[in-house]
C-alpha cells in the first residue's frame, strides 16, 4: 500500500461495497431512493375602479426545491444534491375606456427569477486537507489561490470519475438570477367593421450568473497509465483534471417593438386580420465586457497581445454589443377566418342539421433574440386549419390543422 495514493486511501469511503453480481458482470446495482419535490405557489389580485379606468394589480409567487440522490451522473448514494428556484411577477395594468368605441390598456410588469441548481447536500462540510490533498506552499495553506471554493457551503468531496461510475459532490453548482422590466400599451378603436390596434412594448432583461465548476476539483481515471481505471485511481494518477474560480457573467439584453393591426370584418362570414410589427433587439451582451468573438483583421485593444482577429468589446468599430444591432426587422402578419353558411348550397342539401365550418389560414414572419448569442433569427409561419362543428353543442367532429415553419 506504499504505492497507494494518500488521497485513494481517504476517499476509499465513499466508494460503495460491491451489492450485486449480475450477468453483465457488473458488481453494482443502484439503491432506490426517493426524490423529494417540494413546490409552493400563490397569487394575489386587486381590481378598483377609478376616474381613469379599471385599475389592477397581480402578483405572483413560485418557490420550488428538488432534492436528488443521484445527479449530474453521481453513481454512489451519499451525494445527494438539489435544486432550488423561486419566481415572482408583479403586474399592474389600467384600462381606459375612452369612449364606446375606444380603449387604451397600459401594463407595467416585473419579473423575478432566481434558479441555484446543484446545491450539494451529501459529502460537504469535508475539508480537502483531510483527504490527503496538500496545498501549495505559496499559497498559505488555501486551494486554487483562495479563489475557489469561496462558497463554505461548496466545500466537500472532489469529483471522481471512472469509466462506469463516480463519486463525489456535483460538478457544477449554478447560481442564476433574472430580471425583466417591462412596459406594454394597446390602443384598439372601432371604426365601422374595422378593428385597429396599435401599440408598443419595450422591456430590459438581466442575466446575473455566479457559477461554480468542479470548485474542489475534479478527476478523470480511464486507466490510461495502467489500463485499469481504479488501478490508475489508486496511484493517483488522472488522465484529467479540471478546477475552476467563480463565473460571474451579467448579461444584458434590450428589445422595442412596434405595431399596427387591423381586424376586418369584410362579411359575415369573413374577417381578415392584417398588421405589421417593427422590432428593435440588442445582441446580448455583458456588463463587464467579458464576452469574446472572432473578427478576422481585427486586434483587441483590451489584450493588445492576444491573437489577431480575436477580441471583445473596445475592439476598432464595435460597441458593447458584439454584433451590429439590426434595424430592418420588419414582420408581417395576415391571416384569414372564414365560417360559411352550411345551410344553402350542396352541404346544407346533404347535412341531416346545419353544419358550422370554420377555415383559418396565417401567415408572418417572426424575430426572436438567441440567448447570450449575437444574432437575430428570422422565422417565417403559416398555418391552416379546418373545424366541422355539430349544431348545438358545436364539439369538433373534425379537424384538419397543417402549419409550417421555416428559420433563416
Amino acid at each position: 500500500m506504499t504505492a497507494w495514493s494518500p488521497v485513494a486511501q481517504a476517499t476509499l469511503q465513499y466508494i460503495q461495497a460491491p451489492n450485486a453480481n449480475l450477468p453483465s458482470g457488473a458488481n453494482y446495482q443502484a439503491s432506490s431512493y426517493n426524490q423529494n419535490l417540494t413546490d409552493n405557489k400563490f397569487g394575489l389580485r386587486l381590481d378598483t375602479n377609478t376616474h381613469y379606468g379599471m385599475l389592477f394589480g397581480y402578483y405572483f409567487f413560485d418557490q420550488f426545491s428538488v432534492t436528488t440522490p443521484y445527479a449530474q451522473g453521481i453513481t454512489f448514494p451519499g451525494f445527494d444534491s438539489s435544486v432550488q428556484g423561486r419566481a415572482q411577477m408583479i403586474n399592474l395594468g389600467l384600462t381606459t375606456t375612452i369612449n364606446n368605441s375606444t380603449v387604451n390598456d397600459v401594463r407595467l410588469v416585473y419579473l423575478r427569477d432566481r434558479y441555484f441548481g446543484g446545491i450539494p447536500i451529501g459529502g460537504t462540510g469535508v475539508p480537502l486537507t483531510s483527504l490527503g490533498f496538500a496545498a501549495p506552499a505559496t499559497t498559505g495553506g488555501v486551494f486554487n489561490g483562495g479563489v475557489a471554493p469561496i462558497n463554505p457551503a461548496l466545500e466537500g468531496v472532489p469529483s471522481f470519475v471512472f469509466n462506469n461510475y463516480s463519486f463525489g459532490l456535483p460538478q457544477d453548482a449554478l447560481r442564476q438570477f433574472n430580471n425583466t422590466f417591462q412596459i406594454i400599451d394597446n390602443f384598439t378603436k372601432i371604426v365601422g367593421t374595422h378593428t385597429l390596434q396599435f401599440g408598443a412594448d419595450f422591456h430590459y432583461d438581466q442575466i446575473n450568473e455566479r457559477n461554480y465548476d468542479d470548485a474542489n476539483g475534479a478527476y478523470t481515471f480511464d486507466g490510461s497509465e495502467t489500463g485499469l481505471d481504479f488501478a490508475d485511481y489508486l496511484i493517483g494518477a488522472p488522465v484529467n483534471f479540471t478546477q475552476a474560480s467563480q463565473q460571474l457573467l451579467d448579461s444584458r439584453d434590450k428589445y422595442f417593438g412596434v405595431y399596427a393591426q387591423d381586424s376586418w370584418r369584410a362579411r359575415p362570414t369573413l374577417t381578415i386580420n392584417y398588421g405589421l410589427r417593427y422590432e428593435i433587439m440588442t445582441p446580448w451582451y455583458d456588463t463587464q465586457n467579458k464576452l469574446e468573438t472572432v473578427i478576422p483583421g481585427e486586434q483587441s485593444q483590451s489584450f493588445p497581445d492576444g491573437a489577431g482577429g480575436v477580441g471583445g468589446p473596445g475592439r476598432p468599430r464595435r460597441a458593447t454589443n458584439l454584433a451590429p444591432i439590426q434595424y430592418h426587422n420588419f414582420a408581417p402578419r395576415i391571416g384569414f377566418a372564414y365560417a360559411p353558411d352550411n345551410t344553402e348550397g350542396l352541404l346544407g342539401k346533404i347535412s341531416v342539421a346545419p353544419v358550422k365550418t370554420s377555415i383559418r389560414v396565417g401567415y408572418g414572419i417572426f424575430y426572436s433574440a438567441i440567448e447570450d448569442a449575437t444574432g437575430i433569427r428570422r422565422s417565417r409561419g403559416c398555418a391552416v386549419r379546418l373545424v366541422l362543428l355539430l349544431p348545438r353543442t358545436h364539439t369538433p367532429v373534425n379537424s384538419v390543422y397543417r402549419s409550417c415553419y421555416r428559420k433563416q
